[in-house]
């Protein structure tokens, strides 16, 4: 009764149709649904791992089987189980996931779908497997989100509080630094030589602050009246103190023979501060880890008891005051750092040493959390429970008085600004000045990098 049998059918499937069917006559074992449903079905899915990935036992301290596979294409890192080794060794393009399954039930006495597909796809995200992933969705939701007002807003508050402007090509510098400069500090003879000063360095602050009632305000300690210029040497001296205690934390892997990866500004709540990705020294134990934390306290801790006995043996002057400024600065940052309230070296280094990896989060999750229903339930605490809401207590309260500083200091910041500005009205220009200044250097920071990044990217053809 239907009249589209009349009707010759010119669809594009159609004519697919009738190419397949044509050229199945030859190829009578090709069938392309066959072929698009081997596709669509997970179980014939054949993961095949990368060549080049890197593999380190990185096993904890309470016995607990650890790796760290490491992608050198894109410098990926995942920790996997024994089990997601074990897997990840039969990823060879020649296993389906349905065989997986099966040498994993073998072993295993389990099945693991659960484990073995979150693998895989912790694998594709971060380039461990040879297949390409493109997430359309993703990109098409971010190019429409570009264009929202919002979205600007949303870019400009992670500006402020976190935003990383970094470069990749650092680390033949950090080699030729370790290899002719600081290779000496890591000797038997350089370790000893920077404890007897590290072990100093409260002792000095100790003299200077509380004895000799040095401030750290420098035209205090001149017999000058407070003014901006305070500011401006402390935040220089903190800046170079900072620079030095990050470029220790990478000195630090490449004395393990580890790469560091990148080298730039990271801004944390407005502030930029010099920033080193060491994750590579992951490759290496916990020792090597722990050690690359404590590098950057242990080189503020050398640095603050030199400057101070040098500034001690200088003649009064303004010399002396940068200098002796400079060495309890840096003494402050070395007992900073290692104060695990905060996510510091300290904490890193306690995270380490525990062999818990993520300490912190789950001590957060715990007093927040967990904790509240054992109360509710009279569970008993075990003694991982009782570190946790020890750690998790100082977590929250770093969290909470980081919070509130921040908050103060720029609203005393901005308060007092304004103040000055409707008295010298003058004043505004001149912060408009700064502004359009920092303005153009950042600029030329971030093309900078973006060029390097660029720049890294080409690959030139060979010369004949």
């Amino acid at each position: 009764m239907s009249t589209s049998n009349s009707r010759p059918d010119n669809s594009i499937w159609s004519r697919v149709g009738n190419h397949v069917t044509d050229k199945a006559q030859a190829t009578p074992s090709f069938e392309i649904w066959g072929i698009v449903s081997d596709r669509l079905n997970v179980a014939k899915y054949r993961p095949r791992r990368i060549s080049d990935a890197e593999i380190a036992d990185v096993s904890s301290k309470n016995g607990t089987k650890q790796y760290m596979l490491r992608n050198p294409n894109n410098n990926q890192y995942l920790k996997l189980g024994e089990e997601e080794l074990f897997l990840w060794d039969l990823m060879d393009g020649k296993n389906t996931v349905k065989d997986l399954l099966l040498e994993y039930f073998s072993k295993y006495n389990e099945f693991g779908q659960q484990v073995l597909l979150a693998l895989i796809g912790l694998l594709k995200n971060n380039g461990f497997l040879q297949d390409k992933v493109h997430p359309v969705m993703r990109l098409i939701s971010a190019k429409m989100q570009k264009r929202k007002f919002l979205f600007f807003l949303v870019r400009i508050f992670k500006f402020f509080i976190h935003q990383q402007y970094t470069t990749n090509r650092v680390d033949k510098y950090f080699t030729w630094l370790y290899r002719y400069f600081a290779r000496v500090f890591f000797t038997r003879a350089g370790i000893i030589i920077g404890l007897i000063f590290v072990l100093a360095a409260p002792v000095f602050f100790y003299y200077l602050f509380f004895v000799k009632q040095t401030g750290l305000l420098l035209t205090a300690n001149l017999g000058h009246p407070p003014s901006s210029l305070d500011v401006i040497i402390a935040i220089l001296l903190v800046y170079g103190s900072v620079f030095l205690h990050e470029m220790a934390h990478g000195l630090a892997v490449k004395a393990y023979g580890r790469k560091v990866l990148r080298f730039g500004i990271v801004m944390t709540f407005g502030m930029p501060m010099p920033f080193v990705d060491t994750t590579d020294i992951w490759m290496k134990g916990r020792r090597a880890r722990i050690v690359v934390s404590f590098a950057g306290p242990w080189f503020n801790g050398i640095l603050s008891s030199l400057l101070c006995f040098i500034g001690l043996l200088l003649p009064d002057g303004d010399i002396r005051a940068v200098v002796i400024l400079s060495g309890m600065l840096n003494t402050i940052l070395f007992v900073f750092n290692l104060i695990p309230m905060f996510e510091s070296d300290g904490h890193y280094i306690i995270q380490d040493y525990l062999g818990f990896p993520r300490l912190r989060s789950e001590s957060i999750s715990f007093v927040t959390r967990e904790m509240w229903k054992k109360i509710l339930h009279a569970e008993k605490w075990n003694r991982k429970d009782g570190l946790l809401f020890l750690y998790g207590l100082m977590a929250v309260s770093g969290i909470v008085l980081m919070t509130f500083l921040g908050i103060n200091m720029w609203f005393s910041t901005l308060r007092g600004l304004f103040n000055k500005i409707a008295s010298e009205p003058v004043l505004a220009l001149e912060i408009l000045g700064f502004l359009v200044l920092m303005t153009l250097v950042f600029s030329f920071v971030r093309n900078g990098f973006r060029f390097t990044k660029k720049r890294a990217r080409i690959k030139l053809p060979a010369l004949d």
